[in-house]
């Protein structure tokens, strides 16, 4: 039997805005976030890990970065 391959998936890591940030909130009630761009990783954590030093996020806004897996 073949041993199985972890898969590597693609993300999108995106920062939530705190409030004050981005102007005035929209009509529409839409979230506010700022996305940074697409890492590969296998677990979200990883993903957010992997951001954190490709893009030079610093430890505050960790705790808001959100990793979304892009099909």
């Amino acid at each position: 039997m073949k041993k199985r391959m972890d898969t590597v998936y693609e993300w999108r890591i995106t920062l939530k805005l705190a409030d004050g940030q981005a102007g005035a909130a929209s009509i529409t009630g839409a979230r506010r976030t700022r996305v940074f761009g697409r890492v590969r990783a296998r677990t979200p954590e990883e993903a957010i890990n992997t951001a954190v030093r490709e893009f030079g996020i610093d430890e505050a806004h960790r705790n808001r970065l959100i990793a979304t897996r892009v099909k």
